[in-house]
């Protein structure tokens, strides 16, 4: 599973994934799922239709048309099948974690079959900046059982999205 925050930066993390997939796979394709956590409550309440659930509505479809993208990108670069998941939650690190581990998205409803590792670039944010954004990939690194591959990336745009 590769996190995507809709950066180029986390793209950079795509074909180093993609070459391991595949050489580990070989001869058969590689698999990639492509997930995206959206920083909202999943909380809903039917028949709302208020400027909150636009913009959450909005943002879906902003990233589903993204990850479409990247994976019709990737599948012409590597020999993998790639499947894609977009989840909302406020804790992007614990629904990346319970997606890779038990293949369970929004809902607890299964999406995928569980990874065998999570890969993400990191932001390699100093320490001021780190204490008030926080780091995902230093929580996932303390909360998983999972491998982590961590990319840090030395130019940013290796892989665009357009």
């Amino acid at each position: 599973m590769i996190a995507l925050d809709g950066s180029p930066l986390a793209e950079s993390a795509l074909l180093p994934t993609a070459k391991l997939s595949a050489a580990l796979s070989a001869p058969l394709p590689g698999a990639l799922h492509l997930a995206r956590v959206l920083p909202f409550s999943s909380d809903f309440v039917y028949g709302q239709d208020d400027t909150f659930t636009r913009a959450k509505r909005q943002a879906k479809q902003e990233a589903q048309t993204y990850l479409q993208t990247i994976k019709q990108q990737l599948s012409v670069q590597a020999n993998v099948q790639i499947s894609i998941s977009i989840a909302t939650r406020l804790d992007t690190a614990e629904t990346l974690i319970t997606l890779a581990e038990t293949g369970k998205g929004d809902g607890l409803l299964r999406v995928m079959e569980s990874c065998d590792i999570i890969a993400l670039a990191t932001h390699g944010r100093s320490r001021p900046a780190r204490w008030v954004m926080g780091s995902i990939t230093e929580r996932l690194l303390g909360a998983t059982r999972l491998p982590l591959l961590v990319v840090r990336p030395q130019c940013v745009g290796e892989f665009p999205a357009s």
